[in-house]
């Protein structure tokens, strides 16, 4: 499998968010312990660097994401549909409740993050690769996995519906309370104390 490609940033300047709300282009800019205004004008975040940023509630529509790094940054409860992410990295970051309906990924890193009650619709992924996040009752639906990778990941009470999970390795993640319709499954790599976790979705009886 190809290696996940790191973001690019050659450097990063510290900037407030005051300084650049009418700019259409964001680069090479560091943002830290701020809240994302309202009414700004950009369209483009190229090699930056967010961190301690709280985004809630905030309209983030049309903008592009090349190069970044996101670290303790809240995106609970926004709209992330039609978005383009390429080698960004989130890491702690809070994305509780939030949309990502037909979002693009490409060589995307989440660590430690949080997706609970997340909704990923006709999402497409491209070597992108989770590590330690939790998808309490979240759900997948019509989404293209490709070498995507899960370690460590809780899918407790995730929902999978018209997604191939083929060839992908879950077999550190907690399955319990898995939903899941079982064609979605075909050839997911589990481990054999996970086959308990998800045997109900067969409708199998064991003696």
């Amino acid at each position: 499998m190809r290696k996940l490609e790191k973001p690019k940033i050659r450097k990063t300047i510290d900037t407030k968010f005051i300084e650049v709300q009418k700019d259409e282009e964001w680069f090479q800019k560091k943002f830290e312990k701020d809240f994302y205004p309202k009414n700004t004008m950009v369209s483009e975040w190229n090699e930056c660097h967010f961190k301690d940023i709280s985004f809630e509630h905030t309209n983030l529509e049309g903008i592009s994401i090349i190069d970044c790094i996101f670290e303790h940054c809240d995106f609970s409860n926004i709209d992330f549909g039609n978005r383009s992410f390429h080698r960004v990295h989130f890491r702690f970051c809070k994305f509780m409740g939030t949309e990502f309906i037909k979002a693009h990924f490409y060589d995307c890193l989440f660590e430690e993050c949080n997706l609970n009650y997340s909704n990923l619709v006709d999402v497409k992924m491209k070597v992108c690769k989770f590590i330690d996040s939790t998808f309490l009752e979240s759900r997948f639906h019509t989404n293209q996995f490709t070498k995507v990778e899960f370690e460590h990941c809780d899918f407790s009470c995730l929902e999978i519906l018209e997604t191939s999970m083929a060839e992908i390795d879950v077999s550190t993640c907690n399955l319990q309370g898995l939903r899941a319709q079982p064609d979605s499954l075909k050839k997911m790599v589990i481990s054999k104390e996970q086959s308990m976790d998800i045997i109900h979705l067969f409708e199998l009886i064991i003696r």
